[in-house]
């Protein structure tokens, strides 16, 4: 980030023109709130970070469960996509019915957003989606 606006960066391919490249992509830690404890363990941070972008990796490396306020992961979020203001889990099956509930995700050091439309491509001012 240079100031509070976002800057892409990706590795040169000498193979590839500039308008072959893809600056849509950027590394972000988010933290996943109002998850239950029994919830907070690797194979549902990768989960969890598979809906929202692509998991890169986890605040705590090894497969313990994590015991806190929340749960911390690192993702690689397409900016053109829409930014997800949480996530629903299934915390309990019985039966025909599910026990879900909804956590809140909060990105660690976001740049300026569209509060419209959620895009971090672009801020409300020069939104095309009207309210």
């Amino acid at each position: 980030m240079f100031r509070k606006d976002l800057v892409t960066m990706v590795d040169c391919d000498k193979t590839k023109t500039v308008e072959e490249l893809e600056l849509a992509f950027i590394p972000i830690w988010i933290r996943i709130t109002k998850l239950p404890f029994g919830l907070m363990h690797r194979a549902m941070e990768e989960v969890i970070g598979g809906q929202v972008g692509e998991f890169m990796e986890m605040e705590k490396e090894d497969d313990s469960l994590t015991v806190g306020r929340y749960m911390c992961i690192k993702i690689r979020l397409d900016i053109r996509k829409p930014l997800m203001r949480g996530v629903t889990v299934c915390v309990e099956k019985k039966g025909e019915e599910d026990k879900l509930d909804w956590c809140p995700l909060v990105y660690e050091f976001l740049p300026d957003f569209c509060y419209t439309c959620g895009s971090i491509s672009h801020i409300d001012k020069v939104c095309g989606v009207k309210l």
